[in-house]
C-alpha cells in the first residue's frame, strides 16, 4: 500500500519480482493539475473517449445506474463472500443501501453481533460490494465521492485461484486521513502466479487541486492487454504497461479501515459514507465480436461448412450496414448467430429445416450473448432477428435496418444455389422480390445477372465475396484494423496515415513528424480471413523515392511451423512497388517462418509499360495449387511453390527502408492511393 522503493527497470522486472517486494513498472505519472477536461457528450461512452476511438460497447453485467431502492442480486454481492474485512472494522451488509439514485457504502463505529472477535473484528463496521461475475480487459468508469474519514474508499479488482492471484486498485482514498486529502492512489499487486510465489505491487499516487471528498468526480480505467489507464475526469494521470493482470477477476467497491496506513477513524467522523453515482462498463467491439465469432464456431464445430456460409453473411451483411445504416454491432451479431440454431433443430425435430432454427437458435442465441455481456435491448433484437431469419413474419423486427441488412446479406449466400439455371429476367424479378435494401439490390445484381459480372482475368465462375469501395469519409474499422502501430523499420507507423478522401479512395501517406518519419499499414486480421480466390486491388502509385506500397497476404501463423507451407501458410506479396524501379513491380513469396537457417523465398520483378504513371489493377489468383499474379488483367508470373492452404488476411502499406533507397531527399508528403479491394471465389 506504501510508495515504491526500489525502482526495476522493465527489462528486469520479470527477473527480479521475487525479490523485490514494490517494483516500479515502466509508465507515466501525472503531475500537476488535470488541465481542460473533456465535455460529457453521451453517457453511453467513456468520459475520455466521447469519440468513440476504443469503439466501445456496453457491458451489462458490470454497468448500473444505482436506480430503484435495493441493490441489483443480478450484478451484485452485498458483501465479499471471501473476505470479512480489513481488521478491526467488519463488512457488513447492513451498510451497503441504496437510493436516491446511489450506491451508497457506509462505516460506523459500532460492533457487529456477527462480527468474529477473535480473529480481530471490533469497533467497527464496514461495507463491501462484489461483482457476481468475473471480467477481463474493458473500460471501467466510476462517478463517486469517497467517505470523509480515516477509512478508505477503494474501487479494485481482484481473484483468487489456486496457482494464481492478481489485484488492480483503480483507487484507494483515505479522504479525511491528515496528508491523504488529495492523494489519489493507484497500485498494481501479483501475490501469486505459477513461477512467482512472493507478493509485490507497483504504486502510483496523483496528487489532486482540491481534497477529493469537496465533490463528486469522474474515476475511469481502462484495462487492455498491453496497457493499464487511470482517468480522473477524462484526463488521463497514470498508465502502467500490463505485464502480469491478464487473470479474470471481479470488481469491488468497499470502505476499509487502514490503521497502518491512514489510521484508525475519529469517532466524530463516523458515520461516514462512500457514494458511488453511477458504474458503467464497456467492452471492445471487436473483443465482443470475436466472442461471437468463437461461439459460432463452437456451435458449428462438426457443420464447418457452416463456418464458411456464416463468415460470408456476416462480411455481406457489414457491407450493406455500412450503406443503409444501423446498429453495426447487432448487424455482425445477427449476422454471425442467424443460423446457430441448425444443430439442436437437427437433434430435437430431426430436421434444420428454417422454421425448426427459428424455434431453437434464439434460445442458444441469447445465452451466447448475454454470457458475453451484451446489452439486453441489443440481445432481444438479435433474438428476434434470428427467430425471423427464414420467414420474416413479425412485421416490428423486419422493419428494423439490422434485420434487413442480415436477411439480404443471408440471401446473397443463398441466391445462387436455389436460382442459378434461371435467366437474368428472372433474377432480376427475383432480386427486387426478395431483397430488401438498395445496397442488397445492388451487390445481387453484380453478383448474379451476367451484364453485372465484373471483366476478370479469372471465369465468370467467380463472384465477390468481400470488398472495400473506400465509401465516405472514414475507414470502415469492422473491415480493417490498423496494424504495427509504432516503429517499424526507419519509419513510426500511426494512425493519422490512414485516411478516406471522400471520393471512393483510401489514401496512405509517409510523411515527416520532426526527425521522424510516419507512414501506414493497414490489415484485415480478425476481421476476414480466408482460403484460395481472386484477390484484386485498385491503385495509384506512391511519387518518392524512400518507401515502398506494397499489396500482400499474411499468415496468422507467420509461417510456423515449418516445413509445411499448406498448413503453415506463406505471405503472399501481390505486389511491392519502389519509385526507383520505374515501371518495375516485385512479386514475392516467403515460406517457413523468417529465419536465415529455414527462410525460404520465390519471387519474380516484371516490368509493366506504364505502370509509374495512373490507375492500375494487382490481381492474385490463389488456387489449391498455385499463384497466379496479374497487372491489368495480364498475366505476369506464375508459381506453384510455397502454396498456402490456411486462411490469410490482407494487408496494405507504405514502408520506409533502404531497401527503397534514402527517403531524406523526399518531396512529403506522399501518398498511395487504393481505390477499392476485391475478393471473388468460385
Amino acid at each position: 500500500m506504501t510508495k515504491s522503493r526500489a525502482v526495476v527497470l522493465l527489462s528486469l522486472v520479470l527477473l527480479n519480482v521475487c525479490s523485490a517486494a514494490h517494483v516500479r513498472l515502466k509508465g507515466y505519472l501525472r503531475k500537476g493539475d488535470l488541465g481542460p477536461t473533456p465535455e460529457r457528450i453521451s453517457d453511453a461512452l467513456p468520459l475520455s473517449d466521447q469519440g468513440n476511438e476504443g469503439r466501445w460497447s456496453v457491458y451489462a453485467p458490470m454497468t448500473d445506474e444505482f436506480e430503484g431502492d435495493t441493490l441489483d442480486a443480478e450484478k451484485w454481492l452485498p458483501n465479499n463472500p471471501r473476505w470479512l474485512g480489513r481488521q478491526p472494522a467488519f463488512f457488513w451488509t447492513k451498510n451497503v443501501t441504496v437510493s436516491e439514485g446511489r450506491l451508497h457504502l457506509t462505516m460506523r463505529k459500532e460492533e457487529a453481533p456477527e462480527a468474529p472477535k477473535d480473529k480481530g473484528y471490533h469497533t467497527y463496521t464496514s461495507a463491501a460490494v462484489q461483482s457476481k461475475g468475473l471480467v477481463k480487459y474493458g473500460y471501467f468508469e466510476i462517478k463517486a465521492k469517497p467517505m470523509n474519514s480515516h477509512g478508505s474508499s477503494s474501487f479494485w479488482f481482484y481473484h483468487t485461484e489456486p496457482e494464481l492471484w492478481t489485484e488492480i486498485d483503480v483507487f484507494e482514498i483515505g479522504g479525511g486521513a491528515p496528508g491523504f486529502e488529495r492523494k489519489y492512489n493507484m497500485n498494481v499487486h501479483v501475490f501469486k502466479t505459477p513461477t512467482e510465489k512472493k507478493h509485490w505491487s507497483s504504486h502510483g499516487e496523483w496528487v489532486a487541486p482540491a481534497d477529493l471528498v469537496d465533490d463528486y468526480h469522474v474515476y475511469g480505467f481502462e484495462w487492455g492487454e498491453d496497457r493499464l489507464k487511470w482517468y480522473v475526469d477524462g484526463v488521463l494521470v497514470r498508465w502502467i504497461e500490463n505485464t502480469h493482470w491478464h487473470q479474470a477477476l471481479t470488481l469491488n467497491f468497499d470502505s476499509e479501515t487502514m490503521p497502518k496506513w491512514f489510521g484508525l477513524p475519529n469517532d466524530e467522523d463516523l458515520p461516514s459514507t462512500y457514494s458511488i453515482e453511477y458504474v458503467r462498463a464497456w467492452k471492445r467491439t471487436d473483443a465482443l465480436v470475436e466472442g461471437l465469432t468463437e461461439a459460432m464456431k463452437d456451435v458449428f464445430a462438426k457443420h464447418k461448412g457452416m463456418i464458411e456460409h456464416t463468415k460470408k453473411v456476416t462480411g455481406y451483411a457489414m457491407q450493406i450496414q455500412q450503406v443503409e445504416g444501423g446498429d453495426p454491432l447487432t448487424v455482425q451479431a445477427g449476422a454471425l448467430l442467424h443460423d446457430v440454431g441448425i444443430p439442436k433443430a437437427k437433434e430435437v425435430h430431426g430436421s434444420g429445416a428454417g422454421k425448426y432454427q427459428e424455434i431453437e437458435g434464439p434460445p442458444i442465441a441469447r445465452k451466447i450473448m448475454t454470457d458475453l455481456g451484451m446489452e439486453p435491448a441489443r440481445i432481444d433484437l438479435v433474438g428476434r432477428i434470428v427467430a425471423n431469419h427464414h420467414s420474416a413474419a413479425d412485421p416490428e423486427t423486419v422493419a428494423t435496418p439490422e434485420f434487413k441488412a442480415v436477411w439480404d446479406a443471408d440471401w446473397l449466400v443463398n441466391f445462387p444455389g436455389r436460382y442459378r439455371n434461371k435467366s437474368d429476367d428472372e433474377k432480376r424479378a427475383l432480386i427486387e422480390q426478395i431483397f430488401k435494401t438498395a445496397k442488397g439490390k445492388a451487390l445481387a445484381r453484380s453478383m448474379f445477372l451476367e451484364e453485372g459480372t465484373t471483366r476478370l482475368p479469372v471465369g465468370k465462375e467467380y463472384r465477390l465475396v468481400w470488398s472495400d469501395e473506400f465509401e465516405g469519409d472514414t475507414l470502415d474499422m469492422t473491415k480493417w484494423g490498423y496494424r504495427g502501430l509504432g516503429p517499424r523499420r526507419d519509419a513510426v507507423n500511426v494512425k493519422d496515415t490512414v485516411t478516406l478522401d471522400g471520393k471512393g479512395h483510401l489514401v496512405l501517406t509517409t510523411k515527416r513528424s520532426g526527425s521522424d518519419y510516419h507512414t501506414a499499414m493497414i490489415g484485415t486480421q480478425g476481421k476476414f480471413e480466408t482460403t484460395f480466390g481472386y484477390f484484386e486491388c485498385r491503385v495509384k502509385l506512391q511519387e518518392q523515392l524512400g518507401h515502398w506500397s506494397a499489396f500482400w497476404l499474411q499468415s496468422p501463423s507467420l509461417g510456423n511451423p515449418l516445413g509445411d507451407p499448406t498448413k503453415a501458410g506463406t505471405e503472399i506479396d501481390i505486389f511491392e512497388y519502389l519509385r526507383k524501379d520505374g515501371d518495375r513491380v516485385h512479386h514475392n513469396l516467403h515460406w517457413d517462418g523468417y529465419s536465415k537457417q529455414h527462410h525460404k523465398h520465390a519471387g519474380q520483378t516484371v516490368t509493366v509499360e506504364g505502370l509509374s504513371t495512373g490507375w492500375h489493377t494487382v490481381g492474385l489468383l490463389w488456387t489449391e495449387t498455385e499463384y497466379v499474379f496479374y497487372i491489368d488483367g495480364e498475366e505476369t508470373w506464375r508459381s506453384s511453390e510455397g502454396v498456402s492452404h490456411r486462411d490469410e488476411y490482407i494487408i496494405l502499406s507504405l514502408e520506409v527502408g533502404k531497401w527503397a533507397l534514402s527517403i531524406a531527399d523526399a518531396k512529403l508528403p506522399d501518398h498511395f492511393y487504393v481505390d477499392y479491394v476485391r475478393v471473388y471465389q468460385k
